[in-house]
């Protein structure tokens, strides 16, 4: 990473040549001495050093993943690396691999367990609903979409009122996936598919989507998907494409339907509130800076990754299944009581949120 130093120079003018003209010369009045002043910043807005160094505990939530969601807030990773170039080295984290299961990780940070994280909002959907929008049943046509409309302001001014409640400092969005991809040992072409299918399931939000279809919805870990559909626990599973090909679904998979009954996993930066409160302002910044540039990179991986692990599909066995439009229409239908339901539960920014995410939607 690039570090920006802009120094503030003071150019003083010393002496003047006075000219004249068959006479005694012209009295001149003396200049005042200019003191040169101490920068108070630098052009991209960093506050003067305050020399203070602190080291946070950061939980990593998505370890062990390394793909773009994941591996930024890995040991060395890009978060941490950036953070150090923006503080001059003084903000330090000492980073530990998921320290409490993904529902649990919001409170824990309130707790001040740990001061940083890098959450899955979709995880906390039954306690958080309003933050879980993008898993609203065919809201969103991909991860890019959702991108825009989390850098609304009037979002982001939504989701730092939902954090502060919670005791948290909301620092910036972080993609997790498109999540349209049903692996299964059959194709899932037509609504009536999903009649009985025992699929695994992401938050409260899809699972209500996926019964209104006639599926049994349920939850397993994602680190179990692969034994669970092994062992039949499941018939299908709903994931990225990514963590699927991670978790080794190609093996007890044949083919991959695409639905966007849930569009969106999603995730966020986040702080300890108190924590955040007390960092010297430089610091504060160095932090709010590398959240913001940490997101954009990691959304803009998502777009190469994204075409890298079809590609990795593509050459596989697995088969590719695109529904009618008709079914599509039909599934739309079904499941448009779900957002009805969201908004009973998302609590008094719901109405907001559907209204400001209509904007990025085609």
């Amino acid at each position: 990473m690039r570090r920006v130093l802009v120094v503030l120079m003071t150019i003083v003018l010393a002496g003047a040549l006075v000219a004249c003209s068959g006479g005694a010369p012209t009295p001149t009045t003396p200049t005042t001495p200019t003191t040169p002043t101490t920068p108070t910043g630098t052009t991209d807005g960093k506050p003067p050093s305050s020399g203070q160094t602190v080291t946070w505990t950061m939980n990593w939530g998505y370890a062990p993943a390394m793909s773009a969601d994941g591996a930024a807030g890995s040991p060395g990773g890009r978060f941490e690396k950036t953070l150090l170039a923006k503080s001059d080295g003084r903000f330090k984290l000492n980073i530990r691999e998921t320290m409490v299961p993904r529902e649990q990780e919001l409170d824990f940070i309130a707790r001040n367990n740990a001061q940083l994280g890098d959450m899955s909002i979709t995880y906390v959907a039954g306690t958080y609903p309003v933050l879980d929008f993008g898993a609203l049943p065919f809201r969103f046509t991909d991860i890019i979409e959702y991108e825009s409309c989390m850098n609304d302001p009037d979002m982001i001014a939504i989701f730092d009122k939902v954090f502060r409640d919670a005791g948290l400092e909301y620092l910036s969005s972080l993609p997790s996936g498109n999540m349209k991809y049903i692996w299964a040992k059959k194709p899932l072409t037509g609504v009536g598919a999903f009649a009985n299918l025992k699929l695994r399931t992401t938050g409260a939000v899809a699972t209500k989507a996926f019964q209104l279809l006639g599926a049994a919805p349920v939850s397993i870990p994602g680190p179990e998907m692969g034994d669970a559909m092994y062992r039949g626990v499941v018939d299908a599973c709903v994931t990225t494409l990514d963590y699927g090909m991670e978790q080794g679904l190609d093996d007890f998979s044949t083919d991959i339907s695409v639905w966007s009954v849930m569009p969106v996993i999603s995730g966020a930066w986040t702080a300890n509130a108190e924590a955040y409160d007390k960092l010297p302002a430089d610091l504060r910044w160095a932090l709010d800076e590398t959240a913001k540039e940490v997101s954009a990179q990691q959304y803009y991986a998502a777009g190469p990754e994204f075409v890298a692990f079809l590609t990795w599909v593509s050459s596989t066995t697995l088969q590719l299944h695109y529904p009618p439009q008709a079914e599509v229409n039909k599934a739309r239908d079904l499941t448009a009581d779900t957002v009805n339901d969201w908004l009973k539960t998302a609590g008094p920014y719901g109405q907001q949120v559907l209204d400001i995410s209509a904007r990025y939607i085609p």
